[in-house]
């Protein structure tokens, strides 16, 4: 169960730091580089897991009425749940 409270519309900062702490705790070395917060053409923020040489997208995480969501390269939803956990259990 996540300790991130769900009555956020969008990411807010507890949810950003959440997925960037739990991804790179879960994170084999060297499999990815950077995890940044992104804004997107349409004003959302994301967490980006980028590849090691920091040039391209692995994949996403964002959040949308208050559900939140991952996604690769191309935009396809990979999980989605109410709580952060939720996403890492069908990604790991």
């Amino acid at each position: 169960m996540s300790i991130v409270p769900i009555g956020h519309e969008s990411l807010n900062r507890a949810d950003i730091t959440a997925i960037i702490a739990r991804g790179k705790a879960l994170a084999e070395p060297g499999r990815f580089g950077e995890w940044v917060t992104v804004a997107t053409e349409d004003g959302d923020v994301v967490v980006a897991a980028l590849s090691p040489d920091n040039e391209s997208l692995i994949f996403g995480f964002g959040k949308e009425a208050g559900w939140y969501y991952a996604f690769d390269a191309e935009g396809e939803c990979l999980a989605e749940g109410r709580f952060v956990e939720d996403l890492f259990a069908v990604l790991s």
